[in-house]
């Protein structure tokens, strides 16, 4: 179970995932499972104001030991290929996570450049039109100057 909290974090799926998050977090969303949980509490309650238990589990008391002769004896095959499935599962999510987020990143420097580039275009028209209108402004005043020495 730590082993897949690390993954989850490590996957670091970049915006997307975070909108999702946020969209989770609407009260809407949260209706259905704030009604299981209050049929789940009157049960609760209505089974432990009856009685109706003796409290006590059957039984034999496992220790650790015992999990891991039960494991590792006649299940070691069935072990090893649940590890083995899970380590593929593990590094299938890691690549794959990390290949959207890079793709998302890529996409976000991709739409910087676009949005640079449309303000170093709208930058130099502007310059572009300033200037033209300084030259005609100056050719202007050097056609009165000619006009203006000729007479």
């Amino acid at each position: 179970m730590v082993l897949f909290v690390f993954v989850v974090m490590m996957l670091n799926l970049g915006e997307s995932a975070v909108e999702q998050e946020r969209a989770w977090l609407a009260p809407r969303l949260w209706v259905g499972p704030a009604v299981l949980a209050g049929v789940l509490l009157v049960v609760m309650v209505v089974t432990l104001a009856r009685g109706a238990y003796d409290g006590t589990i059957s039984g034999e008391t496992l220790t650790a030991k015992m999990v891991g002769i039960t494991l590792f004896g006649p299940y070691l095959v069935v072990v090893e290929l649940a590890a083995m499935l899970l380590l593929a599962a593990l590094v299938a999510a890691s690549h794959l996570g990390r290949s959207e987020a890079h793709d998302e990143a890529d996409l976000a420097r991709e739409r910087q450049r676009e949005r640079a580039d449309k303000m170093a275009a709208a930058n130099t028209a502007s310059h572009n039109a300033a200037a033209s209108t300084r030259s005609g402004a100056a050719a202007g005043d050097e056609t009165a100057d000619r006009q203006g020495g000729g007479a």
